[in-house]
């Protein structure tokens, strides 16, 4: 079940995911190039572990990502809260 935190995590990335910088898309270009030239020299089954293996360490880097925002979100009301107080 998401949280109204986890919904708003959500329409974020949603949001920034394509605002991409010129620095951004300069590193994802010879990140590109890069996996290319890799996959050109792997055999099909060590493309298949690689696969598996980006996509377990998208699925960490998003995890971590969302719960940085959870706790920096968490953390500003609560300075916010404290404030009033």
């Amino acid at each position: 079940m998401k949280t109204l935190l986890e919904d708003l995590w959500y329409s974020y990335c949603l949001e920034t995911d394509s605002k991409m910088g010129k620095e951004e898309k300069q590193l994802l270009s010879r990140l590109v190039k890069e996996e290319d030239a890799l996959r050109a020299v792997l055999t099909e089954g060590q493309r298949s572990i690689l696969e598996r293996y980006e996509n377990a360490v998208d699925d960490l880097r998003d995890l971590a990502e969302r719960q940085a925002f959870l706790k920096g979100v968490r953390l500003a009301a609560h300075f916010l809260f404290e404030s009033f107080w």
